[in-house]
């Protein structure tokens, strides 16, 4: 089974909040998990049972298989998170280059609603909070992959912004090879 989305559609429908702009042929195919050494490496990196207090994927991770060539994308990964009253993902993408996935996470960054702030012990990572204050969301690179985590609260909850840093923190270490 085939399901077209972007990782900004994605987003939006874990936070409710990012205008669905991109025109049908722009947006990236995902399909049901595949294997292959950049699938497996990126698949080794995303959040893990446990790692984000409640949270739990909802299923395996989908692949997007048809990125633009010219932003020069390999492999990416999406796991839908859920917890008790809340839903998230957790996406990890490989790049040929560190600047592809730097424009990549730019990219994200920029489409993100709300205010932006740097994530403490994730070099050059961002994080964000929606408008309504429910939303969160961490953005970073480690050297030709992006990551992403992105989170939606049913209600407002600051405490939770940490914990969605600190679950960036562990992916960001286990990317690394710590």
């Amino acid at each position: 089974m085939r399901l077209r989305t972007s990782a900004k559609v994605a987003a939006a429908a874990a936070l409710g909040a990012v205008a669905l702009s991109a025109p049908a042929a722009a947006r990236p195919v995902w399909q049901e998990p595949a294997t292959g050494p950049s699938i497996d490496r990126l698949r080794e990196t995303l959040l893990r049972p446990g790692e984000l207090k409640g949270f739990t994927p909802l299923d395996c991770p989908t692949v997007r298989t048809d990125a633009v060539e010219q932003t020069g994308f390999v492999a990416g990964l999406r796991e839908p998170l859920a917890a008790d009253g809340a839903r998230g993902e957790s996406v990890a993408a490989e790049f040929r280059t560190r600047a592809a996935a730097s424009a990549e996470a730019a990219r994200a960054l920029g489409a993100a609603p709300g205010a932006t702030y740097a994530v403490a012990g994730i070099p050059g990572g961002h994080g964000y909070t929606t408008f309504a204050g429910n939303g969160y969301g961490v953005v970073f690179t480690v050297g030709q992959r992006e990551y992403e985590l992105h989170v939606q609260f049913a209600f407002t909850q600051s405490s939770k912004r940490a914990a969605v840093a600190a679950a960036a923190r562990v992916v960001y270490h286990r990317a690394l090879g710590h």
